[in-house]
């Protein structure tokens, strides 16, 4: 099966490539969502995997990496969260996690806010369980673990 990462849609399985008005589309399936989506073959938002070495690199920098937690008001660190994870890239994904997580330990977090941060956890565990030949479970419970080492 043929897998690539589509922006906030997280994984998913090309199903067939199709031509409609003498233009070329994919036909994908996220694995995240169940959306069946047409797009562009060519299209930016559509990347790779990231590879093992990417995805231990991804964990290091939720384990040790520096954020800068801002104390702003809720809603507008979840509007430039949504911003920055509309970008798809699985760097920003972890970043908001543990910029979310660290918030968390200090205060609650809103509704929009906690769904968000289970949107990222789910994004980050079916990319990195991919990369690392690993399941979800597995990655779900590092991503715990490291939080309470942070």
């Amino acid at each position: 099966m043929n897998y690539k990462v589509y922006k906030t849609h997280g994984i998913c399985e090309i199903k067939k490539e199709i031509t409609k008005n003498d233009r070329d589309y994919l036909v994908i399936e996220s694995l995240f969502n169940k959306l069946t989506i047409f797009i562009d073959p060519n299209d930016k938002d559509l990347r790779d995997i990231v590879s093992e070495e990417e995805a231990a690199k991804i964990l290091d920098f939720i384990r040790y990496g520096k954020v800068n937690v801002e104390r702003k008001n809720w809603n507008k660190r979840y509007n430039e969260y949504i911003m920055q994870l509309s970008s798809g890239i699985l760097d920003d994904v972890a970043e908001i996690y543990k910029k979310l997580r660290i918030t968390q330990l200090t205060h609650d977090l809103s509704f929009g806010e906690r769904k968000m941060l289970n949107q990222c956890k789910e994004l980050l565990a079916f990319e990195l369980a991919m990369a690392l030949n690993i399941t979800e479970a597995e990655v779900c419970k590092q991503l715990n673990e490291i939080v309470i080492a942070a």
